[in-house]
């Protein structure tokens, strides 16, 4: 029987951070000030990219239809040993001065040979 574990490091260097287990490890590639991409594999080999980190789209009060990508800059790292969280949340502001709080959440548990994706955004101003 082998041993599961989940881990996290986060790279001095280029603040790079990777979670993973014994089955997958995703890597949050930091470009600048904002976590821009990542990329997941599965027991070594690459399965998926993630470029940009996100998007969103709505529709402007003068009927024009925008779309803009979203960059984390804030994370945070919750490891209970059998189980890590990492957090990410972004604040935008549209240009219609609409207030976006933007979260992610990745889950990867010790046993499990898939990762849990949450993702929540909230706006002050009805959206369509």
């Amino acid at each position: 029987m082998s041993f599961m574990t989940v881990s996290y490091k986060i790279d001095e260097k280029t603040k790079n951070i990777i979670i993973k287990n014994n089955f997958i490890e995703i890597t949050f590639k930091k470009i600048g000030e904002c976590y821009q991409e990542y990329s997941i594999s599965y027991r070594g080999y690459p399965v998926a990219v993630g470029r940009p980190f996100s998007e969103f789209a709505y529709r402007s009060d003068y009927n024009i239809d925008f779309r803009q990508k979203i960059s984390p800059d804030e994370y945070r790292i919750e490891n209970t040993g059998e189980e890590i969280k990492l957090l990410f949340s972004k604040k935008e502001t549209d240009n219609d001065d609409a207030e976006w709080n933007f979260n992610f959440e990745f889950k990867l548990s010790s046993e499990k040979p898939y990762v849990s994706l949450k993702y929540m955004a909230t706006s002050n101003k009805d959206r369509n």
